[in-house]
């Protein structure tokens, strides 16, 4: 039910230069189901996900009167409840990529290998899909913008059925490597019924209150 995207720096330009204009419809072009969603300073009240209503109210609340807050002010035990689906980005010098610096474990089980340390080009070559390629223009974009994004989109994956991801994207300011450093918190809502239908799939969305997960400290995937 995926679509592969064979051209990946062609796609990249083409999504980016879309979303400036705010000409979201260009998504539709790289996915066979409901296409993605982005949201650019979203207000917390307007996320479906109550982990990342929160997350964002947090983030707000660090900032005070500063454009983002900095990194220094991050603590773990402030987003205790989100660490094990986050992860934290880097931008990597020199260039517009961007590296997966620590995964959460919980959000690690989801993605299969441990991309931790890779970059998001090696993500997008090796699934060649939108939601890897939307990930990677929203990452640049927010380095320039320095506002938080709220991204969804929907993937088939290969167990059957669709994941449901609600990605929200933080950004923090910080001295190495890149002056920003961005917190990605992740909410996959699966498994939902792929469509038997023929053409464009387009699951029926059910926005749920997420529950804390259950036993252990929250950690980093190390």
């Amino acid at each position: 039910m995926g679509m592969q995207i064979d051209d990946l720096d062609a796609a990249f330009d083409e999504v980016r230069a879309a979303l400036v204009r705010e000409d979201h419809s260009i998504l539709a072009r790289f996915t066979r189901l409901s296409p993605p969603v982005v949201s650019w300073e979203p207000a917390p009240d307007r996320l479906p996900i109550q982990l990342l209503r929160d997350c964002l109210m947090h983030w707000h609340a660090l900032r005070e009167d500063r454009q983002i807050p900095d990194w220094s002010d991050f603590r773990t035990e402030d987003f205790r409840a989100a660490v094990t689906r986050a992860t934290i980005v880097d931008p990597v010098p020199g260039s517009n990529d961007m590296r997966y610096k620590v995964i959460g474990s919980r959000l690690a089980e989801h993605i299969g290998p441990n991309w931790e340390g890779a970059t998001i080009r090696d993500v997008t070559r090796a699934r060649r899909s939108i939601g890897p390629l939307l990930a990677h223009v929203v990452y640049v974009m927010a380095r320039e913008r320095r506002t938080p994004v709220y991204t969804r989109h929907v993937q088939a994956p290969a167990s059957g059925g669709l994941d449901d991801w609600h990605r929200l994207t933080l950004p923090f300011a910080a001295m190495e490597p890149g002056e920003i450093r961005f917190v990605s918190v992740v909410e996959i809502e699966g498994r939902l019924p792929a469509s038997s239908g023929a053409g464009r799939s387009v699951p029926t969305w059910q926005p749920r209150t997420l529950r804390p997960a259950s036993g252990g400290e929250p950690q980093f995937h190390k």
